[in-house]
């Protein structure tokens, strides 16, 4: 009976923390690196383009969150257009946080390579 109500009690306690996990940790993670590559395009941007490409970025993004959440209360091909949108987003956020990550521990370690990426990426 004592094994049970252990038993019982880990198992609301996980849930709990998958919740948490789910709800505040994880959206807080994206919404943090969200904000990094965000931060990383405004400085390489022209200076008369800064907002129009985080507009732009930010719109991608949300296409991809839109998509998701009202997936049954749309017709099926502006959901696959969302879905297409998005998707996309999510492969271009991956490479362009892996290059900005990787730029800037190459700045961090005075890696210079002699490639021209740094200055490009608006490191030095």
């Amino acid at each position: 009976m004592v094994a049970a109500c252990i038993s019982g009690a880990i198992v609301r306690d996980v849930r709990k923390y998958y919740i948490c996990l789910m709800r505040i940790v994880i959206p807080a993670l994206i919404l943090a690196l969200v904000g990094y590559v965000g931060w990383h395009l405004w400085r390489i941007a022209p200076q008369g383009w800064k907002v129009v490409v985080l507009s732009v970025f930010l719109l991608w993004m949300a296409s991809l969150f839109v998509g998701y959440a009202v997936n049954d209360k749309i017709p099926m091909p502006v959901a696959s257009v969302l879905y297409e949108v998005g998707n996309t987003w999510l492969i271009a956020f991956l490479y362009l946080l892996l290059i900005f990550v990787l730029a800037d521990l190459a700045s961090l370690f005075r890696l210079h390579l002699n490639l021209g990426l740094l200055p490009v990426l608006g490191i030095e």
